[in-house]
């Protein structure tokens, strides 16, 4: 009788349980998902903002080479995403050519973007390189800004500047003494970095 007794227990408590996991996230409700894309060397960065407060559904990557057939590429992790902003980089791809992708979230699925992937493109050109005074970074920031740190041979940072947004920077380095520089470039989880000197 005991035994009965508390095998009901257990079975009311794994019940409660479930009901409240199931109700801790909110009715499934439509979301706007906009992409970008972006490539870096070897890989493409694939941007995803999420017009939502409720991070509890899986969103998913999907790609495609003919925007018709897809395949899954990959999840992001929901626990990554920050200001509504999460970012995937896709390294697994074998050609040169257009690739489509896609990104869902719970039953909301984002609009097909295209981007031509060429391997080995290098999104940010830095010059002069050596420079004497004025360092210029092109890069087009159109998936989010981007933050720039430049460290001396000895690993000290010596410049810092974040969330640059536009596609033209130039960045005023007199303060900086001769030498040789490592300056590092953060587009999300990506960090490019390039050794410059300056006259």
């Amino acid at each position: 009788m005991r035994n009965l007794s508390w095998n009901k227990t257990i079975i009311t408590l794994f019940c409660l349980f479930t009901f409240l996991l199931i109700s801790s996230c909110k009715k499934e409700e439509k979301v706007n998902i906009d992409i970008c894309l972006n490539t870096f060397g070897n890989s493409v960065m694939v941007t995803a903002d999420f017009e939502t407060n409720d991070f509890c559904k899986r969103s998913i990557v999907y790609r495609s080479t003919d925007n018709k057939s897809y395949e899954v590429v990959s999840e992001i992790k929901l626990t990554d995403v920050k200001n509504k902003q999460g970012v995937f980089m896709d390294t697994s791809l074998v050609f040169d050519g257009d690739y489509y992708y896609k990104v869902s979230y719970g039953s909301s699925l984002s609009q097909a973007i295209m981007i031509n992937f060429r391997r080995g493109n290098n999104p940010i050109r830095i010059f002069p390189n050596p420079f004497v005074r004025y360092l210029t970074i092109e890069y087009n920031p159109t998936c989010m800004p981007y933050d720039v740190q430049i460290f001396d041979m000895v690993g000290r940072l010596v410049f810092s500047e974040n969330q640059i947004s536009t596609p033209t920077k130039q960045l005023d380095l007199a303060a900086l003494p001769n030498g040789a520089y490592i300056i590092k470039c953060s587009l999300g989880a990506k960090v490019l970095t390039y050794r410059i000197i300056k006259q």
